[in-house]
C-alpha cells in the first residue's frame, strides 16, 4: 500500500496504511540519513537499538509476540511514503545504520542489483520453510544463488463496487465496461499509481502485456485514455484508499477501478457492502518483502526479526491488524474465515504456480535505463504527472 508527497515521513507526519495508495512512484527524495528522524518503539533503556525503514504497519508483524521485549530491543521506526524513499534512505548513508526494510518486490530487485541489501543467511530464518511454494520459488529475490529478501505479504487489485448500488447486469466484465457503461459516469473512483493503471489498461488498449514495458507512443496512448476517463467518467481520482472507502461508504460513488482486498473489510467497518470482480484479462498483483539493509549493525537480530515477521505469529498479526494476505501456509488455519475468503491460499500452499493466472498477474518493473525503444520508469512518472495535472 502511499500519499502524494515523495518525502520520507517525519515522526509528526506518520500515515495510516489505510491512507496509502498501493504503489505511488514519485521522484526519489534527496535526504541524507542524518536528516532522518526515527520514532522509538519498545523499552527506553534497552540493550539493543534497531532501525526500521518502510511502510507504516509493515513493522507490526516483525515485532509480534513481544519480540522486542524478549530480545531487549528498542526499535527506531522511520515510515516512508514511497519505495523510492526506502532506496534513497539506504543510499544516503543508510548502509551501516539501518537494519530492516520493506520494499515492493520490483524495488527489492533494484536494491539487490545496487548492492543495498545484505545477503540473507536462510539458516537463521527457519520460518521460510513454512512459506507457500508460490512465494518461496520467487527467483527475483535471489542473485547468484543467494537470497536477499523474503516475501511477507501480497495481494491483487480487482474492480470493487457497492453491491446495493450497482445492478447485477451492470457489474463490469471488462475494463472497457468502466469506460462505456453510462451507469459509471460520475460514479467511478480512480486510484492507484502509474504502474498499476498502465498494467491493467495495456491489454485492453494495446493488446499486450506487460503494461510496465511500453514504447513512448504506447505509454502516451494509455495516459491519454486515463485522462479521458478522469475527465469524462470518474467522479474523482484519489491516491488514498482511505478516502476511496469513505467516498464509497457515503454512496457518492459506486465503483472503485483498482481496488485492494482489505478495502472490502474497511468498507464493511463503515457499513458498506463491497464486492470485487476480476475483469476479463485480469488485473495486477503485488508482493512486498523484508530485507536487511547493507552492513546492518544488527545483522543477527535483523535475521531474527524477519523470521518473526514471516512466522505464524507475525503473519496472523498481519492478517488481523491490516486484513492483508499472508505467505506462511502454517498461518492460514489461524486466520479468520473472512480473511481466508479473500485470498487463494489453498492453491498457493499446494504449489500451484498458476494460482492467480486467471485473475491477476505480476508485472516486471519498468526499465531504469533507456534502451532506445521503451519508456523508462522516469518516462512513466513524467507521463503520470500529466495525468495528475489534467
Amino acid at each position: 500500500m502511499t500519499v502524494t508527497s515523495s518525502k520520507v515521513m517525519t515522526d509528526s507526519k506518520k500515515v495510516s496504511l489505510r491512507n496509502l495508495t498501493r504503489r505511488q512512484f514519485n521522484s526519489a527524495l534527496m535526504a541524507s540519513a542524518a536528516g532522518l528522524s526515527f520514532m522509538p518503539y519498545g523499552r527506553v533503556f534497552a540493550a539493543n537499538t534497531m532501525n526500521f525503514v518502510g511502510w507504516q504497519g509493515y513493522d507490526e508483524p516483525l515485532i509480534a509476540a513481544d519480540f522486542l521485549e524478549k530480545n531487549d530491543i528498542v526499535l527506531e521506526r522511520k515510515y516512508v511514503d514511497s519505495n523510492e524513499a526506502m532506496i534513497t534512505a539506504a543510499m544516503s548513508g543508510g548502509t551501516g545504520h539501518l537494519d530492516v526494510t520493506t520494499p515492493y518486490f520490483g524495488h527489492a530487485k533494484i536494491m539487490i542489483d545496487a548492492g543495498l541489501l545484505d545477503p540473507l543467511d536462510m539458516s537463521k530464518i527457519p520460518a521460510f520453510s513454512e512459506m507457500m511454494p508460490f512465494f518461496s520459488a520467487w527467483d527475483d529475490l535471489v542473485k547468484d544463488g543467494t537470497r536477499y529478501a523474503v516475501p511477507f505479504t501480497w495481494g491483487t487489485q480487482p474492480i470493487m463496487y457497492r453491491t446495493d448500488l450497482v445492478a447485477a447486469q451492470d457489474v463490469p466484465k471488462t475494463w472497457h465496461d468502466l469506460a462505456k457503461n453510462p451507469v459509471f459516469k460520475g460514479k467511478l473512483v480512480m486510484t492507484a499509481g502509474v504502474i498499476a493503471q498502465c498494467g491493467v489498461w495495456s491489454k485492453p488498449l494495446l493488446g499486450h502485456y506487460p503494461g510496465s514495458i511500453m514504447t513512448h507512443d504506447q505509454l502516451k496512448k494509455v495516459i491519454d485514455h486515463l485522462i479521458w476517463m478522469k475527465k469524462n467518467v470518474a467522479r474523482t481520482y484519489t491516491d488514498s484508499y482511505g478516502e476511496a472507502v469513505d467516498i464509497l461508504a457515503r454512496g457518492d460513488a459506486t465503483t472503485l477501478d483498482i481496488g485492494w482486498e482489505p478495502v472490502q473489510l474497511w468498507a464493511a467497518d463503515k457499513g458498506a457492502d463491497i464486492s470485487m470482480v476480476y475483469p476479463k484479462g485480469g488485473t495486477v498483483a503485488f508482493m512486498d518483502t523484508y530485507g536487511i539493509v547493507k552492513d546492518s549493525p544488527n545483522n543477527e537480530l535483523a535475521h531474527a526479526m524477519i523470521n518473526n515477521g514471516i512466522s505464524i505469529d507475525g503473519q496472523v498479526h498481519l492478517a488481523k491488524s491490516l486484513g492483508q494476505a499472508v505467505v506462511n501456509k502454517a498461518a492460514v488455519p489461524h486466520l479468520s474465515e473472512q480473511n481466508r475468503g479473500l485470498y487463494r491460499y489453498k492453491e498457493m500452499s499446494e504449489g500451484d504456480m498458476e494460482a492467480l493466472a486467471d485473475i491477476a498477474f505480476f508485472i516486471p518493473f519498468p526499465l531504469q535505463e533507456p534502451d532506445g525503444v521503451h519508456a523508462t520508469h522516469d518516462d512513466m512518472l513524467e507521463e503520470w504527472d500529466r495525468f495528475l495535472k489534467a
